[in-house]
């Protein structure tokens, strides 16, 4: 199904973009540096944008009721409602995903601060 094929690319867009920029902060940290904060802000938004729109994708796959404003909440406020929207589309398995999209967006955070606690101190 087409819809199915677009939340594939969405997340693997993410995991990409999500190694990448780990790559980037490890090397910024390693050279003595502070990953600045126009790329946090960067991903964030980024990380914000794509999964309001998986969301979307994901409620229309599922033919459930989405109010208008849904993916905009999303965007705004995805670490509260996205686990209301797995877990009342997938169950207890919700929490899993949850967990793996929590560990997809501080997968960079926590490679720099591997990095700098091992390499830089």
């Amino acid at each position: 199904m087409k819809i199915e094929a677009d939340q594939k690319l969405i997340i693997m867009t993410l995991s990409a973009l999500s190694v990448i920029l780990a790559v980037e902060s490890c090397y910024v940290v390693y050279m003595g540096q502070a990953v600045s904060d126009i790329m946090i802000m960067l991903w964030s938004a980024v990380f914000s944008l794509l999964m309001a729109f998986w969301t979307h994708l994901d409620a229309r796959a599922r033919d459930m009721y989405e109010p208008f404003e849904y993916a905009y909440l999303i965007f705004i406020f995805w670490p509260v409602i996205l686990p209301y929207h797995l877990i009342k589309t997938r169950g207890y398995e919700g929490f899993l995903m949850y967990g793996g999209v929590v560990g997809l967006y501080l997968f960079p955070l926590f490679s720099a601060l591997v990095v700098w606690i091992y390499f830089v101190q």
